[in-house]
């Protein structure tokens, strides 16, 4: 990609499409079969806005309230969180159906109700199995919200959209836990159903639009298989990255905890807005990976000066590490919906595993500040000591695993799936694939799949056309690629539109 169509796709995410770009900066017109309404930033914000508040009054009123008789609960109700995302990307990937987003939400909605309901019953009766029960149902609808959440940005019509809508929810949801005091228990806990309920209302019809017109048929592992540039892989070093920053994210909450909540670091919001503002404002290629350097100093920061804070009611390593946490989140926002735009079928699991390797990195990051705590009480010296390794230990991860890492070029490098496309028409499909095939040395068996590959099939509808193993159908596509000297089905579609194309004169 150019310089220029580089900074294209920076400027408005998807402007390689450009006519569906233009097209979304008018009411009543779409993108990805989304509708686009001036109105929908501000749904998006309010509905950003409730996101961050509800994490707010979850570690206020509920772990702040499970933490004297069951110390244990948030670190076991993350983990199954993990667990849920696991489950959910497997869904995402091989069964899509199964993923109705009406059912689901409606399921959510009454999981939000009935499970602070049995969060109520198990504090006050000091329950541990009710209130695991209620944990992890909450878990359930805060999950999906998540997921409506994610979805809804991705119909905004550009990367300044999305961008200030994460940026100025994070910053209103943090003034409001600056300036409003911390709600009593029974306010928090109709506040925690509250908050969720609000983002699947305020977000429902957007993601619902956003996924309508994905074809029912057609699972990413299929996808996966024919276009693998198309898909972020878990392996991929922006999922590590996320890690990282959850185990920041959760030293960071418990460090120097007051009555089992996580200190009040101000209006640190502020900051957060006025930062993103520039970096967003800049509009070249560049805006990402920007953003994640300043996430790094302001996590460094906050990581060198805790062993001068801890045990102590200062709160500047909190403010420092949390503000980088929340600096990444939006970057994090603007990811997930460039995925989005850029391929709707990869945007759940990338969701997924995102949130697990938050979630898993936020356990890790728990224990760490916990430690540290009771460290600083006894032995400073020794709390000292985990702070730096753990210090050390994000900057090698950084130098070794992600040196080269870039969020820019990460975002840029998927490419859209050809099912979204339409694949290659015409009638002359067959006959194309028939002289390319014996030009490469395709077999019959080969030229057969390369022109369904050809015309946008995937995976799934060679395997059922030829009762043959996925495993036989991969073998086939692998060699179809190495012999036709491309990497994925788009390269292949436009090799044979190439080949149709007339011969100048």
């Amino acid at each position: 990609m150019g310089q220029e169509g580089r900074k294209d796709a920076v400027g408005e995410m998807g402007k390689g499409n450009k006519a569906n770009v233009t097209a979304n900066t008018k009411p009543g017109t779409t993108l990805n079969g989304a509708g686009f309404r001036s109105k929908d930033m501000v749904l998006c914000f309010l509905a950003m806005t409730a996101a961050v508040l509800l994490g707010w009054v979850q570690n206020g009123a509920a772990y702040a309230s499970v933490a004297p008789y069951f110390g244990i609960a948030r670190e076991l109700n993350t983990l199954f969180i993990v667990v849920l995302y696991g489950v959910t990307y497997f869904v995402a990937r091989h069964r899509p159906k199964v993923l109705d987003f009406k059912l689901f939400s409606a399921a959510a909605s009454l999981v939000l109700v009935c499970s602070v309901c049995i969060l109520f019953l198990a504090i006050e009766m000091q329950n541990r199995p009710m209130t695991l029960a209620g944990l992890f149902l909450f878990s359930f609808g805060q999950m999906w919200t998540n997921v409506l959440l994610g979805v809804a940005l991705c119909t905004l019509p550009s990367f300044k959209a999305v961008a200030a809508v994460a940026a100025l929810g994070a910053t209103l949801g943090d003034a409001v836990q600056s300036l409003v005091p911390s709600p009593p228990f029974e306010a928090g806990m109709a506040l925690m159903a509250g908050f969720g309920l609000a983002i699947i209302v305020l977000t429902y019809r957007m993601a619902v639009a956003f996924v309508s017109d994905r074809a029912s048929d057609t699972t990413v592992a299929d996808m996966e298989l024919a276009q693998p540039k198309a898909f972020l892989r878990p392996h991929n070093a922006l999922f590590g990255c996320i890690l990282l920053f959850g185990v920041a994210s959760g030293f960071g909450l418990t460090l120097n905890e007051v009555m089992h909540a996580p200190i009040g670091v101000g209006l640190a919001g502020s900051v957060v807005l006025l930062v993103v503002s520039w970096l967003v404002l800049r509009g070249d290629e560049s805006g990402e990976d920007a953003l994640f350097s300043f996430s790094v100093l302001l996590v460094i920061a906050g990581f060198v000066i805790a062993p001068f804070v801890s045990g102590s009611e200062s709160a500047a390593a909190n403010a420092l590490i949390r503000l980088g946490t929340a600096c990444f989140s939006i970057l994090i926002w603007l990811v997930l919906a460039s995925i989005g735009k850029q391929n709707s079928f990869a945007l759940i699991p990338s969701l997924c595993i995102m949130n697990a390797s938050r979630s898993l990195g936020v356990v890790v990051g728990a224990v760490a500040g916990h430690s540290v705590n009771d460290l600083a009480l006894t032995d400073g010296h020794l709390a000292d000591i985990i702070v730096a390794a753990s210090l050390f230990a994000f900057i090698a991860f950084l130098w070794v695993g992600l040196r080269r890492f870039s969020f820019a070029e990460t975002i840029r490098g998927i490419e859209r799936p050809s099912l979204e496309k339409g694949g290659v028409a015409g009638e002359s499909v067959e006959d194309r694939c028939q002289e390319l095939g014996r030009e490469h040395g395709l077999t019959e068996r080969e030229i057969e799949i390369f022109a369904m590959l050809a015309r946008g099939r995937n995976g799934s509808f060679v395997q059922n056309h030829y009762v043959v193993s996925r495993n036989t159908v991969k073998t086939h596509v692998k060699h179809i690629y190495r012999k036709l000297d491309v990497h994925s089905q788009q390269e292949l579609i436009d090799l044979v539109e190439v080949a149709d194309a007339p011969t100048p004169r």
